[in-house]
């Protein structure tokens, strides 16, 4: 659809059982999440910009990376959250209303 810039924010790793919610496939499993659906947007969208960061919106990270990331998602022309995370919807959504980007969550 033309989207060809990504910021892609998960600290999770691939298991099996979640294989049924996610567009990466087996060969991801024991992978972190971020890493592995980053090689499937490149293969879908040869040159596509993709900043892949391992950070959970919401957990004990520093504070400069959670800053640095919020930052980041602040530019972005849509923000999806996919997370399920009660935090990181909180997060994601403060960072839509102040910057005045929309929000799709699922």
């Amino acid at each position: 659809a033309g989207v060809t810039k990504f910021l892609l924010i998960d600290d999770d790793v691939l298991g099996a059982e979640n294989i049924p919610r996610h567009e990466i496939d087996w060969l991801a499993v024991g992978a972190h999440k971020v890493d592995a659906l980053a090689e499937r947007l490149k293969l879908l969208r040869p040159g596509a910009t993709i900043d892949s960061r391992r950070l959970s919106l919401g957990g004990q990270e520093s504070s400069g990376s959670l800053h640095g990331a919020l930052a980041a998602l602040a530019k972005c022309d849509l923000i999806v959250d996919a997370s399920g995370s009660d935090a990181a919807f909180n997060y994601v959504a403060g960072v839509a209303a102040e910057s005045e980007r929309p929000m799709i969550w699922g």
